[in-house]
């Protein structure tokens, strides 16, 4: 879920991007691991030496802060160790939520009777353009896999993104958009903002 850097981006350190990666993550995620212990594994072993200092640059020190938020360990893996990663990004970095994120989508699309019911019928036959990968239901909308999310879980996930900037209903559907799939998604944020 990497992101192109801005203008002012570029011009970080390596060091700074990793942290900014895992930053960035955190944010997106927040609402999932919030309270839950998990593991993040990195490829960069200077993210986990300099985390662990007293004293950062000002940007990296509100990042470290923020951090501070979650019940986290980092772990360092070797760059020959992290060949699954996204090789297409320059930053070879892998954030494992100990499958918390996955797990809570999978338990919340299993209890979903919709949902139950695609993918059942995904086992015989193509289904409007809806796809199961790693257990998950996706439906795929111009050529991009989006994550169905159950009905319990969508305010939730409105609500995160409409809280990143506080934005307007049409600026919030688009960032929904970008991930997951929600029927009726215009109504619905209109709705929960």
């Amino acid at each position: 879920m990497l992101k192109k850097t801005s203008d002012q981006e570029r011009k970080y350190t390596s060091f700074e991007l990793e942290v900014l990666v895992v930053f960035e993550e955190l944010k997106k995620f927040r609402i999932y691991v919030l309270g839950t212990s998990f593991k993040i594994i990195t490829d960069c072993d200077a993210l986990v030496k300099t985390l662990s200092k007293k004293e950062h640059n000002p940007r990296i020190a509100r990042w470290a802060l923020y951090l501070h938020e979650f019940n986290y360990t980092i772990e360092h893996r070797t760059g020959s160790r992290m060949a699954h990663v996204d090789a297409i990004s320059g930053l070879q970095h892998c954030m494992l939520i100990q499958n918390s994120v996955h797990l809570q989508f999978l338990k919340a699309q299993q209890a979903d009777d919709q949902i139950t019911a695609i993918k059942t019928l995904l086992e015989t036959t193509p289904h409007d353009n809806y796809i199961v990968k790693n257990k998950l239901l996706y439906k795929t909308v111009n050529g991009t896999d989006l994550l169905v999310v159950p009905d319990e879980m969508q305010g939730n996930i409105i609500k995160t993104e409409h809280e990143h900037g506080h934005f307007a209903a049409l600026r919030t559907q688009d960032l929904v958009s970008k991930d997951f799939y929600i029927p009726r998604l215009k109504d619905k944020v209109e709705k929960c903002i």
